[in-house]
């Protein structure tokens, strides 16, 4: 996992997954986190430089700004996955490594108390659910009942997600998919209800 990298090397992948994936249609869907990424890099990069001078204030813009450059990094990999849709050879494109053959497909707790609650704007609604200890990002999925899952989103923050764009009046069901590092994942959530309003 790219999480147990020291940041030199997280800072080198960050880089290559950002030249990998930049000017490929096939990561095209993944082009608002692969640009954020490599923003995100470049400006670790001039911190680590800087921080080399010393200094307690410089270290520590380091070190806040790889904690940037490890989101975007999860953000990335979360697009990659909705892409790839199992394919390692996409995976691997984008500069990932895949999880090792033998390994269970599931090893994470699925994500418990999934809530689908009004929110005070149409075709809207706020999505909560409980931190999974260790996960920083989840998959969203929803559908009309009755009808195929479709995958809405990924998000970091479990407590609060708001939601946009839906039909009013439409009764629909999400459920939510904890995201792991070497690609595990959780089982999908139990699903929770709302209309749309």
């Amino acid at each position: 996992s790219y999480r147990t990298f020291s940041q030199s090397d997280l800072s080198a992948m960050a880089s290559r997954v950002g030249e990998l994936t930049f000017n490929n249609p096939i990561y095209l869907a993944a082009k608002t986190s692969v640009t954020a990424l490599r923003t995100a890099n470049t400006e670790y990069i001039q911190k680590a430089e800087i921080a080399k001078q010393g200094g307690k204030d410089r270290i520590g813009d380091k070190n806040d700004q790889y904690k940037i450059l490890l989101d975007a990094m999860d953000l990335v990999a979360a697009d990659v996955v909705i892409l790839a849709k199992g394919d390692e050879d996409i995976i691997t494109g984008a500069g990932f490594k895949v999880r090792t053959v033998g390994k269970p497909i599931s090893e994470l707790p699925r994500p418990v108390n999934v809530l689908a609650e009004f929110f005070p704007k149409e075709g809207s609604f706020e999505l909560s659910f409980d931190k999974i200890k260790g996960i920083n990002y989840y998959m969203i999925r929803g559908r009309v009942l009755g009808e195929e899952w479709q995958i809405i989103r990924h998000t970091t923050t479990p407590n609060s997600t708001i939601l946009h764009g839906f039909t009013l009046g439409v009764r629909m069901e999400f459920a939510v998919q904890a995201m792991g590092s070497d690609g595990l994942v959780s089982d999908w959530s139990y699903p929770s209800e709302i209309t749309i309003s």
